[in-house]
């Protein structure tokens, strides 16, 4: 029975370090990503959720393809698409 319970420790520290880093996260507030195209999702989100959508953007030919949905379904992210909508 200590074995589980030890374990047990284990993954409850575990768990608390990534809420304590996602919060951290959230709370800094980038200087190499676009903060008026972002700032709905500043302190809402992880900075990391957020250069992972401008990466994606970035990294998508334009014009862009018909939507197919792939980078939402995989991320829950917004996808480049969802951007140019915002951005008009």
């Amino acid at each position: 029975m200590t074995a589980w319970l030890s374990i047990e420790q284990a993954v409850a520290n575990q768990i608390s370090n990534i809420k304590a880093d996602a919060a951290k996260n959230r709370i800094r507030t980038p200087l190499d990503i676009d903060r008026a195209q972002y700032q709905a999702c500043l302190r809402h989100i992880t900075t990391t959720a957020i250069r992972l959508v401008q990466s994606n953007y970035n990294n998508t030919d334009q014009p862009f393809k018909p939507c197919t949905g792939v980078f939402k379904a995989t991320t829950g992210l917004l996808y480049v698409h969802k951007i140019e909508d915002i951005k008009e």
